[in-house]
């Protein structure tokens, strides 16, 4: 049995009620009987050429990063809060686990459709080693911070205060 990595994101954006959808629906494929491939399908992001026999192996780590596509992946349902001045902020979170390691290339192609759509993203990695949270912002500037233990809450409210979001 694999030693899980889960990949925790809190996504979020301003006024822009529809970003985080199109997000979902560029990294899902509600068409995969797979459930967890419904909301994240890495051959979605990063097509993997069929290979036979023990190949596949090699060819998901040199795709993906990670032997397996996303297990276990959930996501949240958008919520919205209004501030005063007008501006909306919409959020949702998204997890999912990988045998092993990090699917590093997957985040880095989910990274690319969060700048595209103006989402910020906060993520957190948690693996046996610990927890790794990295921030990326809408111009697509990232920061890592190693190993912590921090809960996915307390990194958000951490990084609004930095940002002087209230």
């Amino acid at each position: 049995m694999p030693n899980w990595v889960t990949t925790q994101m809190k996504l979020s954006t301003f006024n822009n009620e529809g970003a985080i959808e199109k997000f979902f629906t560029a990294i899902g494929n509600p068409s995969n009987e797979d459930e967890d491939q419904q909301i994240l399908d890495f051959n979605k992001l990063i097509p993997n050429p069929e290979t036979e026999g023990s190949d596949w192996y090699n060819a998901n780590l040199k795709a993906w990063g990670t032997k397996w596509n996303a297990c276990d992946a959930k996501r949240t349902d958008i919520t919205s809060r209004s501030f005063t001045g007008g501006s909306t902020l919409y959020e949702s979170e998204l997890s999912f686990d990988t045998a092993w390691a990090p699917a590093t290339p997957i985040l880095k192609k989910i990274y690319d459709i969060a700048i595209e759509l103006g989402i910020e993203i906060i993520t957190t990695i948690d693996e046996e080693f610990g927890a790794y949270k990295i921030y990326l912002n809408e111009d697509g500037e990232g920061s890592l911070y190693q190993p912590q233990p921090y809960s996915i809450d307390s990194m958000i409210t951490e990084h609004r205060a930095s940002c002087n979001f209230y």
